[in-house]
């Protein structure tokens, strides 16, 4: 592993990667993973690494749209491929834009209002 400065020891170290419970908030609700975490092997601290915390976050959206049970990004492209409608159709049928709708499709987390309505349009085009 890289050496990275501990800035509690303010040592060059060689950080231990461990998993840790964590707590992260995801449209305004706690939402508890498993994270990945990199400490220091000298004083035992946690040692931040951004790109790191990027796949924490991302575990964390992962298991809010689990709980939820929210559709995946893919079977939201899926369904509107599958009913044949372009993002501009699809947007004014949830009342968003085209590019909040290519959001959504690329992993962006919608709101409830238009999850529900993503669910209806789910049984029209055979999805469930």
């Amino acid at each position: 592993m890289v050496q990275k400065d501990c800035p509690f020891c303010e040592r060059k170290v060689a950080p231990v990667r461990v998993a840790a419970k964590g707590r992260y908030e995801v449209k305004y609700e706690p939402v508890q993973i498993l994270r990945d975490i990199l400490t220091c092997p000298r004083c035992g601290r946690e040692i931040f690494d951004p790109l790191m915390e990027q796949d924490n976050m991302a575990q964390a959206v992962e298991t809010y749209r689990t709980i939820k049970n929210f559709p995946s990004p893919e079977e939201l492209g899926l369904c509107r491929r599958r009913m044949k409608m372009s993002l501009k159709q699809m947007a004014a049928k949830l009342g968003r834009t085209p590019e909040e709708v290519l959001g959504y499709e690329d992993g962006v987390l919608a709101s409830e209002k238009q999850y529900r309505v993503y669910r209806e349009l789910f049984t029209s085009c055979g999805m469930s």
